[in-house]
This record gives structure tokens, sequence and C-alpha cells, in this order.
């Protein structure tokens, strides 16, 4: 696989939340086993979130 294309990849949640489900599903993996891919998830949607605010008050009309 490339690294650029896995690199952009792991920037958007919905990775880490299908790895997460795939996990749970299909592996039968426990809260300790998917809390790294959920908490990950967690942090990439507060940065966004964190610069979409920041846009936001710049480009009020």
């Amino acid at each position: 696989m490339n690294p650029v294309f896995t690199f952009i990849a792991d920037l958007f949640p919905f990775g880490c939340a299908l790895e997460a489900m795939m996990d749970a599903a299909l592996f039968g993996a426990g809260w300790s086993d998917i809390l790294l891919p959920i908490s990950l998830m967690l942090l990439i949607a507060v940065i966004f979130m964190g610069i979409g605010i920041n846009l936001g008050e710049r480009c009020r009309l």
C-alpha cells in the first residue's frame, strides 16, 4: 500500500470507527481492545471541531 494514502486515510475518523466495529463484531474484542481506535476517533473529531469553529468565526458574514 502507498504510505501517503494510508496516512491520509488515518486522518478521517471513519477508518477508526470501522476498525473498532470490525474488531468487536468479527473478533469479539472487548472495550479494552477497541479503546485505542475510539480514542483516536474522538481526538480527530475534537481537532476537526476546533478547526471548524476557528474558520467559522473568521468567515462570519
